[in-house]
């Protein structure tokens, strides 16, 4: 996957049931599907038992995910 919201979406759930299950709110899922925000160490646990992905992988699209949207950051790797 190359996206949180390719993970959600793969597992059928829209924005707002993907927020109740992990305990937080739909903008704030949309700010982390668009790397406006980045999730505490058990939220991305979290995500992964969610989206059937090793949190590691989570990790990884978060941190991708964060340098391509945040000014400053785009030649990190």
């Amino acid at each position: 996957m190359s996206s949180l919201k390719e993970f959600r979406k793969n597992i059928g759930l829209k924005q707002y049931e993907a927020a109740k299950l992990l305990g937080i709110s739909k903008d704030y899922l949309n700010m982390l599907e668009n790397g406006r925000r980045t999730p505490s160490t058990k939220l991305i646990s979290e995500m992964g038992k969610l989206y059937d992905a090793p949190p590691e992988d989570i990790f990884l699209i978060i941190n991708r995910t964060y340098c391509s949207e945040t000014p400053g950051t785009q030649n990190i790797k």
